[in-house]
């Protein structure tokens, strides 16, 4: 578990604390002369701590002013003394800021959170589960709604300062001290949580649980659960996550929880016992991980279930029992290694399914047939669904209809998709994953017809496609907005010398190779020597906002200046372990400049005006990040022909904030000519020995700033230059007197 110490946060001095509140609240505070001398005395209250300058501050800023007092007044009283000094600082102001949430969605979100550990990147589906166990959304239509209602408190939370964002799509994050807060919140009232972490055995007295509804035990050591019986008469969920030692639940404790709505014994090693089916009002069953889990004919009888996660689990089989939980409306079973049949007519009998993740491995029989059963299923709207061979997948006269899906996943062969996308949860948009040695050309009618989604599509493996990007159009992936390539080895370039796209000689307009196309990526292209052979005009990359490429060792450069001024959206770009690579963009002198589709000059053109009329103008309006990783011949992120400084062209990075060059000792220089970064304040350079920044002294500093690094890289300036000076003066000194042994 990643738990983090708790890191002090200097207060801001009074003046910046005030500007800061006054950004959270609004101008409201300094025009309103009734609000004014309240508001600077909550601004006071709050210590200079940003945390709860924003907490509190989005919690009154639509308030009137008795509301106001009221706040003042509760945050001037005494903290609980029964808590310690630190959380004791924060507990009135964050306390506040929850009482304040107008939405109970947002409140019972906040409360659900303090179920997971310290520091941990909390997944907005088990939010959803475990919302929609405990009933906490009214009049909820469907999981996608409820999903809904989750990201939108989420949303709440996060503006409140209540809640932070993590790196990763699909999850949030609760700072140390909220969650503290959080759990004394928690554990008051009538309806108490209980959450413990890091125990080695957990034995509650008979009594002490009473007024408990969750009970959550995350990252123990704990083995067994009690083998005695519990008063929890108000217990409506119980969590256990990550006590991968826990290897029993007991009769005894399945007796003592049997209202219980939510039951999440996830990456445990508990097998199900008999008196797991007493637990009839169950909604939500997660078994995630839990490989012990073989046999679930027994959960037949769980009728009420709505949720049931099976995902990496040690089943063998889906038994005909599961067909009787008729109100099943989530159903997962991704990563069962030895699952081998599902009993004919389970899947259609569970008419109620709206989301239904199933992985068939290879081992599985009768794959084909379970999936005519799935598309019979008139509420389905998302499904993700993986087959080792394209083969398995019924054509659509036989079924398989994929426009009643709002989102999906399709994956044709063995891959790890989670490397691909930061996010662990699928479900926000459509993937169509083929990772397969062959890929049959022409595609069957059901695959073209699920490429019109525009889905997010991967290619791993393919050995028998080059000049791939005309080959992939032709077969109906045109309008794709987000492709990466990755281990086709036989990929020597993705759209060869003279290729033309079909619908250019039919004379329909357009007709330019990536010019839908939003996200590409290319990883492990062993054989890709060039991007494209065929002429520039045939590209356009206007719609591109990420470019990652990552080892593709043969490519020498990416992009020629007039394609690269196409660049208008782009946002973020990333190259690592390219070790051939000697420059991103090259001007050779001879290409046109200030070409290309009239948004492309307009946008150009907005820039130029303080130009002499002799320089060439290149902007990248949208570019907010480079990162560079991992080099052995880089020797420029511009080049040109003509090679000096001088050389005529002045590129703009209007948006540029952040560059990152790690292990590279061959760059010298950003560029020939005028690079101009007016909002680049830093170079990050990372190596083994010097992880640092560089600043910026000026908007056009950045090639003093490489050229820095590369002195600092190249051991050549670990030091200031007087230092350097004082050293070579002492070496010197040294050499003058020359001492023989006796």
């Amino acid at each position: 578990m990643n738990v983090q110490s708790k890191i002090a946060v200097t207060p801001l001095p009074m003046e910046e604390a005030w500007l800061l509140f006054k950004r959270v609240v609004g101008e409201r505070v300094e025009t309103d002369v009734d609000l004014k001398p309240v508001a600077e005395e909550v601004a006071k209250e709050c210590g200079g701590l940003p945390l709860l300058i924003q907490a509190v501050g989005n919690a009154l800023k639509d308030e009137s002013i008795d509301s106001w007092n009221a706040a003042l007044s509760r945050l001037m009283e005494p903290a609980p003394s029964d808590i310690d000094e630190e959380t004791r600082k924060s507990f009135n102001h964050l306390k506040l800021s929850f009482d304040y949430l107008k939405s109970e969605e947002a409140k019972s979100c906040f409360l659900l959170c303090t179920l997971f550990a310290n520091d941990q990147d909390i997944f907005l589906e088990y939010l959803v589960w475990y919302g929609m166990g405990l009933e906490k959304f009214d009049d909820v239509e469907s999981i996608q709604d409820a999903r809904g209602r989750v990201q939108n408190a989420v949303n709440i939370l996060i503006s409140s300062g209540l809640l932070m964002n993590s790196a990763y799509d699909g999850c949030t994050k609760m700072h140390d001290v909220v969650r503290d807060v959080a759990l004394l919140i928690a554990s008051q009232g009538d309806n108490k949580f209980l959450v413990r972490e890091g125990l080695t055995e957990w034995l509650p007295r008979d009594t002490s649980l009473e007024s408990y509804v969750a009970i959550s035990l995350v990252y123990n050591d704990i083995k067994k659960l009690p083998d005695f019986e519990i008063h929890l008469p108000n217990l409506q969920l119980f969590y256990s996550y990550c006590n991968y030692d826990l290897s029993m639940i007991s009769d005894e404790f399945i007796q003592s929880i049997q209202k219980v709505k939510v039951l999440g014994i996830a990456w445990t090693n508990i097998s199900l016992p008999q008196s797991i089916q007493l637990l009839t009002k169950l909604r939500v069953l997660n078994l995630y991980g839990n490989k012990s889990v073989n046999g679930i004919s027994i959960l037949g009888v769980l009728r009420d279930l709505e949720i049931l996660i099976l995902n990496e689990t040690g089943i063998t089989e889906i038994p005909k029992e599961i067909a009787q939980l008729v109100n099943l409306r989530v159903l997962q079973i991704n990563g069962c290694k030895d699952l081998i049949h599902i009993t004919q007519g389970v899947i259609s009998a569970l008419w109620r399914l709206e989301e239904l993740s199933i992985e068939f491995m290879l081992k599985f029989v009768g794959a084909f047939d379970c999936i005519v059963e799935v598309m019979s299923l008139s509420k389905l709207t998302y499904l993700d669904l993986t087959v080792p061979s394209i083969d398995d997948i019924p054509i659509q006269e036989q079924g398989f209809n994929s426009e009643k899906l709002k989102t999906f996943v399709v994956q044709i062969g063995e891959y790890n998709r989670f490397t691909l996308i930061k996010s662990l949860v699928l479900w926000s948009g459509c993937y169509l994953v083929l990772s397969t040695p062959y890929i049959r050309i022409p595609l069957d009618k059901w695959l073209k017809k699920l490429i019109g989604n525009r889905p997010v599509t991967f290619l791993n493996g393919a050995e028998n496609i080059d000049n791939i990007m005309p080959t992939l159009y032709d077969e109906g992936f045109k309008k794709l907005e987000h492709i990466k390539l990755d281990n086709c080895s036989n990929v020597s370039c993705l759209v060869e010398e003279g290729t033309k796209r079909r619908d250019e000689d039919e004379g329909k307009k357009g007709g330019k190779f990536f010019e839908e196309l939003k996200h590409l990526e290319l990883d492990v292209l062993d054989n890709l020597e060039v991007l494209w052979k065929c002429p520039d005009e045939y590209i356009s990359l206007t719609n591109l906002v990420t470019l990652s490429i990552y080892k593709c060792n043969k490519l020498k450069r990416l992009f020629t200046l007039s394609v690269a001024q196409g660049l208008v959206n782009l946002k973020d770009l990333y190259i690592g372990d390219c070790h051939g690579l000697e420059e991103v963009i090259w001007h050779d002198g001879g290409e046109e400049i200030g070409r290309g589709s009239e948004e492309i000059v307009e946008q150009q053109q907005c820039y130029s005006s303080s130009a002499a009329n002799t320089d060439v103008i290149i902007v990248f309006p949208s570019l907010t990040r480079i990162t560079l990783m991992y080099f052995e011949s880089l020797k420029s992120f511009f080049n040109s022909k003509a090679g000096d400084e001088n050389c005529g062209i002045i590129i703009k990075y209007p948006s540029l904030v952040d560059v990152e060059i790690g292990w590279c000792l061959s760059i010298k220089i950003w560029g020939p000519g005028i690079h101009e970064t007016p909002n680049l304040k830093s170079l990050v350079v990372e190596s083994d020995d010097y992880i640092e920044p560089i600043l910026l002294d000026s908007p056009n500093a950045i090639n003093e700033a490489v050229e820095k690094m590369w002195r600092i890289l190249n051991q050549e300036e670990l030091y200031e230059p007087e230092q350097r000076e004082e050293e070579e003066d002492d070496s010197e000194n040294e050499d003058e007197g020359i001492t023989f042994p006796a």
